[in-house]
């Protein structure tokens, strides 16, 4: 959305100050610093709260003993807004501290004035008790905080402290005072991890404690926010992108920050005219429990020093949640077991079915999940995944799915998502799981190796099936290798044609096709399927990524047969197309084509011989978005320009040249090479490559010079 500082229109986006505006409020500014000689004070740290009398006694945290203080902005400091930096404390040690590592929070208080730990962290920062005097008078420690939230004044907030080691006497003791001469705070005592608070046995004590802060001092007439461009609903963890326009009257800007959720970001210039700024900042969305509301503001910093907050903005975080829809119905996955052999679908209730899914859910640039979702489906087929929200705001998350499925005399297996991309586009998504019988399956170890020959762990072996009858491979399970580089599949060993595709987040690592399985050693169950890169039927080079899609496109021009292999390299399901159609002036005669929905799979297209020798052009498509466009011809051969008759006239060449030299013997040589070359050139001769029909002409070379540089050798010696 975009919000007016002025007029808060959700859907409007207009400059608040016209150029009448500005020019007046350039003559304002010259007067004020005219007549006022404004200056401008950096934003810099000071001591805001503080009670640092006494010191008479003191108490010590230990294992499940919580202390706090509580203080009220105000009471002994300057009563106004700060953003809180740092805390100090008097403290001293007795003993060693075990692990030494006692850790401060800012809290807020309820309404009878104790510290919430369920609330949000206001700031956070630990201190090594371990290196701290040993002398009772104490001494103060300063405890850094890294969030540095905003503390409202006249607003009461706790400092609490907690030491999950320290057990008596090695234990760090915070020194306080007895007569209670602070009047807004009082000192508590938590012995079940600060779930109950009570202060009955200090009654009227309070440790002593310094509350540090910043607050940007503003000069608001040099700088002016004219608008605010946000989603104002959101969820949980998804990628969003924050926008301000602002302009200045007198100076640069030094640094725009953004304080969302009390935790300050950079921004970065989107684009800049003069003194007019769009200034922006990518983040992600906190993590909630429930429903609620995230609070950020602007600071601008100019070159002369003059700072300013934006007026405040909210947003909505919703919730993310998933279940099997019983409750929500925005399907992510639909999984349905059905028997290799035949592919007949296997009722739960008779094969027992067994089907466990392991989902865990991401933030795009994290790897600690936002959800995890585990769940058994036992004698139920099929199996499904929904999200509460339909994620049309435009969130986008990444996620990986782990698949184990097993039927009555059936095999157990994996079916493993890796980095899917889970947005609006991604719902609905049907997944076959392929279970082979027990009688049909042959156990077979896979150890795949890098071109360096090191086992590699965590990719994906993604095995398919050739249905002859139907012409297609398809996926039939995906385990994920272990450290070793090593994972086990199930095959119908000797009567069946598999493609073994190797695969990661990055794409595809390795083809292997036409793969007959084979145990060596059947009446040890040794079967052992060795995979390296270097073995790989199309190099890794040559394949392409493209939104999710990793693939090859090939064409055996002799076959008139073009080939794609391809892999959705998170391992869901995908449709591609493959279609080629004839190069001319209309462009819609379609010369072949093919289709496949899977997570991988070959295409092919055979150009039939009917349509002679042609250039055809092939769209490669992937969910109906054309992602690769090629073009392939087919030549004419010399035999179907010349006929016979292309011979005859190499032979004549061949034989007229050569005795143009015929008195030297090298001359000769040369000639002949000379005139099967134009033979090759004139195209009355097919040349080939060095392994292919006509290759002779290339080893006619390499021999002509050979010969003749037996023959110098002869004549020189």
């Amino acid at each position: 959305m975009v919000r007016n500082n002025n007029f808060p229109t959700p859907k409007t986006r207009f400059k608040a100050c016209h150029k009448s505006k500005k020019a007046f409020s350039m003559v304002l500014v010259t007067i004020l610093l005219l007549l006022f000689s404004v200056s401008t004070v950096l934003a810099a740290e000071k001591k805001f709260e503080f009670y640092d009398t006494g010191a008479d006694d003191q108490s010590g945290a230990q294992i499940d003993n919580f202390l706090s203080q509580t203080f009220t902005i105000g009471t002994t400091g300057d009563n106004e807004n700060f953003n809180i930096s740092k805390i100090r404390m008097l403290v001293y040690r007795t003993g060693d501290p075990p692990g030494g590592v006692s850790n401060i929070t800012i809290r807020s208080v309820n309404a009878t004035g104790y510290p919430e730990i369920g609330t949000a962290i206001l700031g956070n920062g630990t201190f090594n008790g371990s290196s701290i005097t040993t002398n009772s008078n104490g001494e103060w420690i300063d405890v850094n905080l890294s969030t540095n939230a905003t503390l409202n004044a006249s607003q009461k907030y706790a400092i609490v402290w907690d030491t999950p080691e320290s057990i008596s006497p090695h234990y760090v003791l915070w020194k306080r005072d007895t007569t209670g001469a602070y009047t807004d705070g009082d000192m508590f005592l938590s012995q079940d991890d600060g779930v109950t608070w009570s202060n009955t046995s200090f009654s009227g004590d309070d440790f002593l404690f310094e509350v540090f802060g910043i607050v940007p001092l503003t000069t608001d007439f040099n700088i002016s926010y004219d608008s605010f461009t946000f989603n104002e609903v959101s969820t949980e963890g998804n990628t969003e992108t924050l926008i301000t326009e602002i302009e200045t009257f007198v100076s640069e800007v030094q640094n725009m920050f953004l304080v969302y959720n009390d935790t300050i970001h950079l921004a970065t210039i989107k684009d800049q005219s003069g003194l007019n700024y769009n200034f922006t900042v990518t983040l992600n969305t906190p993590q909630v429990h429930a429903n609620g509301n995230v609070t950020f503001h602007w600071v601008t910093t100019l070159l002369d020093g003059s700072v300013k907050n934006s007026s405040d903005n909210n947003q909505t975080i919703l919730n993310l949640q998933i279940d099997d829809c019983s409750v929500f119905t925005n399907q992510i996955y639909n999984f349905t077991l059905r028997d290799e052999g035949d592919q007949s679908f296997l009722n739960g209730t008779i094969f027992k079915t067994e089907i466990e899914i392991d989902l865990d859910i991401f933030s795009l640039d994290s790897t600690v999940p936002i959800i995890e979702f585990n769940k058994s489906y036992n004698i139920t087929n099929s199996v499904t995944v929904c999200l509460e929200s339909d994620l049309s705001g435009g969130e986008q998350y990444r996620i990986d799915t782990v698949v184990r499925y097993k039927a009555e005399n059936h095999t157990n297996e994996f079916y493993n998502i890796l980095n899917g991309t889970l947005n609006s586009d991604a719902f609905f998504t049907n997944i076959t799981l392929f279970d082979l019988a027990s009688s049909d399956s042959t156990s077979f170890e896979v150890v795949f190796k890098d071109k360096d020959f090191i086992p590699v762990e965590g990719v994906l072996i993604n095995v398919q099936r050739k249905y002859v009858g139907e012409g297609v491979f398809k996926t039939v399970e995906i385990p994920k290798t272990d450290k070793d580089g090593r994972t086990v599949v199930h095959l119908l060993a000797e009567d069946a044609i598999y493609t073994i595709i190797v695969s990661d987040e990055s794409g595809v690592l390795a083809t292997f096709e036409n793969i007959i399985a084979i145990c060596e050693n059947p009446l040890t169950s040794d079967c052992i399927i060795p995979l390296t890169a270097v073995s790989s039927v199309t190099p890794i080079e040559n394949f392409e990524s493209y939104k999710g899609l990793s693939f090859n496109l090939d064409f055996n021009e002799a076959a008139r047969t073009i080939t794609l292999i391809y892999q959705v390299i998170s391992g869901t399901i995908g449709t591609v197309d493959l279609n080629a159609t004839k190069f001319d002036r209309l462009g819609n005669a379609t010369v072949c084509s093919d289709t496949l929905t899977s997570a991988s799979g070959t295409l092919t297209c055979i150009i039939p011989a009917s349509f002679g020798n042609l250039t055809v052009i092939a769209d490669v498509s992937f969910n109906g978005v054309v992602i690769k466009t090629q073009g392939f011809t087919i030549k004419p051969s010399a035999d179907e320009i010349f006929g016979g008759s292309g011979k005859v006239m190499v032979l004549i060449m061949a034989l007229t040249i050569p005795m143009m030299f015929i008195s030297s013997g090298p001359g000769i040589i040369v000639g002949s090479i000379i005139g099967l070359s134009m033979g090759v050139w004139l195209n009355l001769l097919e040349g080939g490559s060095i392994f292919n029909s006509g290759s002779f002409i290339m080893w006619l070379i390499i021999s002509g010079g050979i010969l003749i540089w037996k023959i110098r050798q002869k004549v020189g010696g």
